[in-house]
């Protein structure tokens, strides 16, 4: 998402919507530790205070530790509780705005694009995301609760089916005011540094969507989950976040398509 929208300077003002742990602002903050090229300021919001919470615990952390020499060049990190469908902001207000993966859980999408737009500088960047079909991760839950339980409904990732096609992506966008959308694909993952860490969050993300299944069910199907993980995770290497010496570091995940609308003000 940062790569593919304009690039930013020492006036950019950017904002992370539905932000979750702050994972967009964070990715600014590394870049500019890499690059000396940081933002004015940053704001992360998020519907749910733990949310919001966590990312101004994590961005606090990031820029207290960086030694940057030259704290003048150190962006501001405002975290709060504010929906996307109803941002505080004045018009014409950010740079660049950045929502990732929350379009789909907004109750009016259409809103939420319109805020995008109301609050974005004429020439502004907005990059919003979504997944395309055959989400890996998912595919592999699904394939050892087959193995398990082959009667037992099976986990489904709880957005609509509209949200996987990008032409809804980019109507909704286009409704919200932008004229200039453009929606591209790009090949992802989701990766972790151990197949025993994937096995971990994608059972507990099962968790929170109960099937019915007693405790003892649960503990047995995790035992088929953790195969399934073994047996279908891929062996990947990537640059570490923040890095441009080329360091680069061995994941283990499954490829996903990602949707990733980039529109102009």
């Amino acid at each position: 998402m940062i790569d593919i929208a304009t690039p930013f300077d020492g006036n950019s003002v950017i904002l992370d919507s539905a932000c979750g742990t702050g994972v967009v602002a964070q990715e600014v903050l590394l870049k500019a530790f890499g690059t000396g090229i940081a933002p004015a300021n940053i704001i992360c919001a998020d519907v749910a205070p733990a949310m919001v919470d966590m990312a101004r615990d994590i961005c606090s952390g990031m820029t207290s530790t960086y030694n940057a020499g030259d704290t003048a060049k150190l962006p501001t990190v405002t975290c709060d509780v504010m929906p996307g469908e109803e941002l505080r902001q004045p018009d014409d207000y950010f740079t660049h705005s950045f929502t990732n993966q929350g379009f789909a859980f907004y109750k009016d999408a259409v809103k939420g694009a319109s805020e995008i737009y109301r609050t974005l500088k004429p020439g502004g960047t907005a990059v919003v995301t979504t997944w395309a079909e055959g989400l890996g991760h998912v595919r592999v839950v699904q394939e050892a609760q087959k193995s398990y339980k082959a009667e037992a409904p099976l986990f489904r990732f709880p957005i609509a089916d509209e949200w996987f096609q990008a032409s809804h992506l980019e109507k909704v966008m286009q409704d919200g005011g932008f004229q200039d959308v453009q929606v591209h694909e790009r090949k992802v993952w989701y990766a972790m540094k151990t197949t025993d860490e994937i096995t971990e969050v994608l059972f507990e993300m099962f968790k929170n969507f109960p099937v019915g299944w007693t405790g003892k069910e649960n503990a047995e199907f995790k035992s088929f989950l953790e195969a399934a993980v073994k047996d279908k995770t891929v062996k990947i290497e990537r640059a570490v976040p923040g890095d441009v010496a080329g360091v680069t570091e061995e994941l283990y995940g499954f490829p996903l398509v990602g949707l990733v609308a980039v529109a102009k003000k």
